[in-house]
């Protein structure tokens, strides 16, 4: 193994452990101490790649939404569906990003600008932040796309709207009941649920009758 395999293999450890330890806790809950000690990582290792708290965190907050963004890209809406069910199919994916990684969620809560997140001068949190949305906006938009000659109002508009409630849904319902250690598939359902009634109710108003 090379010295730069070495080296990655190390900061996977660190940010693995960190991402653990911010997603169970919370950023202002965490110890830097009981994450080495339970993640197995010497201070002097993890201070070798980190100089503080603060600049792990954003670490971790970049690795989260990069590799959320990759999820998401995979995805592309089917052109045979209805646009409610192309816009289910989006919503359950996220969810099932989450599902599979049960300790990023409240790692990109504590990122966000209400949370009052820890200093980034680097400003590369912020970036990531930047990048994922242009990604979330880009989906939404090339779904409805498909269906621009049925829309009776600007698809902007219509995307804002379902970001407004994936936003809300994902954060003011699905967050505050979030526990990675003991997940529940019925808050996932109920997540979905309540976001396919909003979309009905957006599409009622932004769909030609047929």
């Amino acid at each position: 193994m090379t010295q730069d395999e070495r080296n990655e293999k190390s900061l996977e450890k660190i940010l693995k452990a960190a991402i653990h330890e911010f997603g169970k806790y919370g950023y202002k809950k965490s110890s830097l101490n009981r994450m080495c000690r339970e993640g197995d990582i010497s201070k002097g290792k993890l201070y070798h790649y980190f100089s503080d708290k603060e600049s792990l965190f954003n670490a971790c907050l970049c690795k989260i939404y990069e590799e959320f963004i990759t999820f998401l890209e995979a995805y592309h809406p089917e052109p045979t569906l209805l646009p409610e069910e192309n816009l289910h199919e989006y919503f359950h994916r996220r969810q099932q990003f989450f599902y599979e990684h049960p300790f990023y969620p409240r790692v990109l809560f504590a990122g966000l600008p209400w949370s009052a997140p820890p200093a980034d001068p680097s400003g590369r949190a912020e970036q990531c932040v930047h990048l994922y949305r242009a990604c979330n906006n880009r989906i939404i938009l090339s779904i409805f796309e498909l269906y621009t000659d049925r829309m009776t109002v600007d698809i902007e508009l219509a995307a804002e709207v379902v970001r407004v409630s994936i936003n809300r849904i994902q954060f003011d319902y699905g967050y505050i009941n979030w526990d990675p250690e003991n997940l529940s598939e019925e808050l996932l359902a109920s997540n979905l649920r309540r976001f396919d009634r909003l979309v009905r109710l957006l599409l009622y108003g932004a769909l030609k009758k047929d």
